[in-house]
């Protein structure tokens, strides 16, 4: 029984290791084509994650709603690491507090609301084009 126990430890730790080895390299990757996308931009290279606007919306201004839950996912995330790491030894929380999943939730919701509100604002602009075109192409014949 002692062996059986002793292999799956073994086992358990080489999954480990390859799972950590694989997140590794694609965190490398990601890196890179963050790299090649935002610093190192080449028009004629498609490839790239190019993060200039990142918080910005569709017109190139600045979005408070993608900003707040840009810093809201990184706040909540980073404070989650350090609650794992600071118990001893390092485990997932039991429960995670309802004024954090709160505080997501209203960040992600402002942002949809947002997006919501910015694309019936673009149908209703689209729409006066539109009819006011018309009513001038009438006026016209």
């Amino acid at each position: 029984m002692f062996e059986v126990q002793k292999d799956f430890i073994i086992l358990a730790l080489v999954i480990g290791f390859t799972l950590t080895f694989f997140l590794v390299v694609l965190e490398v990757f990601i890196l890179i084509f963050i790299w090649e996308g935002t610093w190192n931009y080449n028009a004629e290279k498609k490839r790239g994650i190019n993060l200039n606007n990142l918080i910005s919306d569709s017109s190139g201004d600045a979005s408070l709603a993608r900003f707040q839950l840009l810093i809201f996912t990184f706040v909540i995330s980073m404070s989650l690491v350090l609650i794992i790491t600071s118990s001893q030894p390092p485990a997932f929380p039991t429960n995670i507090p309802d004024q954090i999943l709160g505080l997501l939730g209203i960040s992600s919701t402002s942002y949809v609301l947002g997006k919501a509100l910015q694309n019936q604002v673009k149908n209703q602009d689209a729409q006066s084009t539109v009819t006011s075109e018309n009513q001038s192409s009438n006026s016209d014949s």
